[in-house]
């Protein structure tokens, strides 16, 4: 996602964190930023503030999101209120480059002008046009003088409160745009109307919303008249004191009407999967007091042609199988679903129950560069936020968390030491974890503690396929050295693996 656009996504969040959030790590594990994109059916750019707040912001308790459920069923039996709405909504329209949250919240930064000064420029410009009536070629001289002056002092002027320009206009807008939407409440529409007079002054809309540029050659004479007249920032300042002094109920007005965007496009989506893998690309999830997560048919939504799992635990899930076998896309599957559950109401499975889950995950690491961090310490950083999580005791929320190879930026016999011991500890402090790994040994050492799931790979002599379907057990079959060779590696690079590895196990053998 562009940095410009999640910077703009992020302004209500920032402002609104909730009881609990997905955390910057969690969220870029789990590829949400593709997943934003790929559910995102909102109609304006309030509403997609709401859908990633929403997303950030998992639901701790049931009746919001049963709230949630009775609106959009509402919505959508409303037939005619819901055309009337999404058209208004369509004609809002998406802003390219900033939020009107951010500069709702920071109009504390707008320099203070004295009305004298904001009308300076327009009795200027009218004093200089009456030297025409004494000399011709004075008022052209002194009507370009101040002209030159205006056009300069208007600059530098608008470049401080353009964003404000575009935010005021995109408020006006909407708030005219409520007027038209049946679900809108109308009763706000009135008290806000006020602020919508004279509000095509501003200009501020064009080029910066997707359906932002008229093309009305008038445009050009207007804007030429600004320079002169100052007419939007005179504009703009007589709505500044109208918007601050009502601050609050602006707020919840366009949150509302993000939220009305938002409930309606996931009614959209969810009628974009209804006839969809049998009728059971998704459902509503129903909630349970118990540290359990059951799903049928669950699936990975950025997945072209995804294979279905069904998985039902009430115990931690230790995931074992070779390279490239689904462990990776499963425990993503699982968390994303967990998310939407609690979230959108609306879940990528034929069933999905569970707990009201705080879900956290340590997936995807990397060697920083910049501040001189190893893999190691990316991992072990990843994995203390998660103990942290734990220690905050939730009896309500039991943590749900996610781990992918685990320590594996160190040695082997430390990772699997340290591994087992840091899965024990969040087995027997409370949380539900799903963990994948290479090491075999692990499960052995923690099958009191975990239940053993694998994925499992068919290999002919010159290809290799994978199921992905999730099977009971502990993996038996290792697929490195075999891939190696179907990658066109060197034979005999290849057969010297193969030899040194037998070599290896009958040492270790030799040795128990």
């Amino acid at each position: 996602m562009d940095p410009l656009k999640k910077a703009r996504l992020s302004a209500y969040l920032n402002h609104h964190p909730g009881a609990f959030a997905v955390d910057d790590t969690t969220w870029d594990d789990l590829n949400m930023d593709d997943v934003f994109d790929a559910v995102n059916r909102n109609s304006s750019t309030l509403g997609e503030e709401m859908l990633y707040a929403a997303l950030r912001t998992p639901e701790l308790t049931e009746e919001p999101l049963l709230c949630m459920e009775e609106r959009i069923g509402e919505y959508r039996k409303d037939k005619e209120g819901l055309h009337k709405t999404r058209s208004a909504l369509e004609s809002l329209g998406k802003l390219k480059k900033i939020s009107v949250f951010e500069y709702l919240y920071a109009l504390d930064r707008i320099e203070e002008k004295s009305m004298f000064s904001l009308l300076l420029p327009c009795i200027l410009l009218l004093v200089s046009l009456t030297a025409f009536f004494f000399s011709v070629t004075a008022g052209v001289i002194l009507f370009v003088a101040v002209y030159a002056y205006n056009t300069s002092a208007y600059f530098r002027l608008n470049a401080k409160i353009k964003p404000y320009l575009v935010c005021f206009s995109y408020l006006s807008l909407a708030i005219r745009t409520g007027k038209k939407m049946p679900f809108a409440d109308q009763d706000t529409v009135k008290k806000l109307w006020p602020v919508t007079g004279g509000t095509f002054l501003l200009g501020g809309l064009r080029g910066e919303t997707a359906n932002g540029g008229s093309g009305n050659p008038l445009d050009l004479l207007l804007d030429l008249l600004k320079m002169g007249f100052h007419f939007d920032i005179l504009k703009f300042y007589s709505m500044y004191g109208f918007v601050k002094k009502n601050h609050e109920l602006i707020e919840e007005y366009l949150v509302s009407v993000g939220r009305i965007d938002l409930l309606i496009s996931v009614g959209d989506l969810r009628e974009s999967l209804a006839g969809k893998r049998g009728g059971k690309a998704y459902c509503i999830p129903s909630f349970t007091g118990m540290k359990r997560i059951r799903m049928e048919e669950a699936y990975h939504p950025l997945l072209k042609d995804p294979v279905a799992n069904s998985v039902d635990t009430s115990r931690g899930i230790l995931l074992t199988g070779s390279n490239a076998s689904g462990k990776s896309t499963f425990l993503k599957c699982v968390a994303l679903n967990a998310i939407f559950a609690q979230t959108l109401h609306t879940c990528f499975a034929s069933e999905y129950e569970g707990a009201m889950f705080r879900t956290i995950s340590s997936m995807s690491h990397r060697d920083d560069i910049l501040s001189g961090e190893s893999y190691y310490m990316a991992e072990i950083r990843a994995m203390k936020r998660i103990l942290v999580l734990i220690d905050q005791k939730n009896e309500t929320n039991p943590v749900l968390c996610f781990v992918d190879e685990i320590l594996s930026g160190t040695n082997t016999k430390e990772r699997i030491a340290a591994g087992a011991k840091i899965l024990e500890y969040l087995n027997g402090h409370g949380a539900l974890t799903f963990a994948a790994t290479h090491d075999i040994e692990l499960t052995d050492i923690l099958k009191e503690e975990y239940v053993n799931y694998h994925f499992k790979e068919e290999i002919s002599e010159n290809d290799i396929s994978f199921s992905y379907r999730l099977l009971p057990g502990p993996a038996d079959s290792k697929n490195a050295i075999r891939l190696l060779a179907l990658m066109d590696f060197p034979a005999e690079l290849v057969k010297d693996a193969e030899e040194y590895c037998i070599s290896l196990f009958r040492e270790e053998a030799d040795m128990i």
